[in-house]
């Protein structure tokens, strides 16, 4: 077994080991974010099915560094009941992906997941809060740190890694935008 892949070695040796064995091509395949997740699937027969899209994305860099929004819903996105990923079918869908990943790509090194979550998981069932400012007004911290505790337990349940969402003001000039 390679030592990248062996739990027994330590963290800093299995990523140097890994590191050693990645082309320039999958390297820069692991720093990008660039399909959005609901482009990575379709339901064909009440079964999610992989795009083309997607599996040509993983073949261009050796890997996928993180998948942006794969139960994303809302507007924008175009994902709804009728074509979205439930909490119900999100974990296996999560585990499609990495499958795939794991079976199609030389070093097998799996996808982060990152969801959208400005006032809780922005998905189908997903836990939705207060925006900042609204949370802000209620002067109750701890609150809003058990919310986004079981926000992020929804995340992981579901197969999620990372939620993105904006938590800091370190704006110093208004006229900054998303201010």
């Amino acid at each position: 077994m390679e030592v990248y892949k062996n739990s027994s070695f330590s963290v800093e040796e299995r990523v140097q080991d890994l590191l050693s064995r990645m082309m320039l091509r999958e390297k820069i395949g692991q720093l990008n974010q660039r399909m959005y997740g609901w482009d990575a699937y379709a339901w064909e027969n009440g079964e999610l099915v992989l795009t083309e899209a997607f599996r040509q994305e993983v073949a261009a860099g050796g890997g996928m560094g993180a998948l942006y929004g794969l139960f994303r819903s809302d507007p924008w996105s175009g994902v709804d009941y009728s074509n979205g990923i439930t909490a119900a079918d999100s974990a296996s869908a999560a585990n499609k992906v990495q499958r795939y990943i794991r079976e199609h790509t030389r070093l097998g090194i799996p996808v982060l997941l990152s969801e959208e979550c400005p006032h809780g998981h922005q998905a189908l069932d997903g836990t939705l809060l207060p925006v900042n400012l609204a949370v802000g007004a209620t002067w109750n911290p701890q609150l809003m740190e058990q919310a986004y505790s079981r926000v992020a337990l929804e995340l992981r349940s579901r197969g999620a890694h990372i939620g993105l969402l904006s938590a800091l003001d370190i704006l110093h000039d208004p006229r900054w935008g998303r201010s």
